[in-house]
């Protein structure tokens, strides 16, 4: 059976996330992850998508993003409006084929466990604790002790270390920094699991 075809709604806010088929790694070394991320921005340039926070994990990724308004078409754009569902479809496509190439010899079948999860975040506190939680990801797999130590997630970007070029922000959403986000998260860290794993 097909899998459904999922609505991602005009100027809401989603939580994406997937991982490999069978819990095994999609991400071996620094240039599966780099590949990964030039894919994010060659087609974050093709097809509107605003990313509020991203975490690269070795068997897993997590996006937080928002859909942008159909009224409003970006400069330059040429693809049709509602189409973040076109991104994440030619962003996993594209690095499952490379992923098939590269690892051909002890890889063969399907990349991803499913064609993605989605979210709905629909209010300002679920959306702090859940930014929080997607940088926090590293630190609770024990592969950093910090956020920033991890090179693959949008945190150093969202608190102003180190610009990518892709992430961006949610002033209007939110009021405070994600530094300020990340210390809240930290501080109330095991509340603010229990809450967010209700929804994942």
């Amino acid at each position: 059976m097909p899998t459904p075809k999922r609505e991602l709604v005009p100027g809401e806010i989603y939580h994406i996330y997937n991982r490999g088929v069978g819990k095994k790694a999609i991400f071996h070394s620094d240039r599966d992850y780099n590949r990964f991320f030039m894919k994010m921005c060659e087609y974050k340039d093709k097809f509107p998508i605003d990313m509020l926070a991203y975490c690269l994990m070795p068997n897993h990724f997590h996006f937080l993003i928002r859909v942008p308004d159909p009224g409003i078409r970006p400069q330059g754009f040429r693809e049709p409006l509602g189409s973040a569902t076109h991104f994440l479809h030619r962003l996993f496509t594209a690095y499952s084929k490379y992923y098939c190439t590269r690892y051909a010899d002890d890889h063969s079948g399907h990349v991803f466990q499913s064609r993605y999860n989605s979210k709905h975040v629909g209010d300002d506190s679920y959306y702090l604790r859940l930014c929080g939680y997607i940088h926090d990801n590293p630190v609770r797999k024990k592969l950093v002790k910090k956020p920033e130590e991890w090179p693959y997630s949008s945190y150093l970007a969202l608190v102003g270390i180190r610009p990518d070029g892709f992430s961006c922000d949610a002033p209007e959403l939110r009021g405070i920094s994600h530094r300020q986000i990340y210390k809240e998260f930290a501080h109330n860290r095991n509340d603010s699991l229990d809450e967010i794993m209700k929804y994942i």
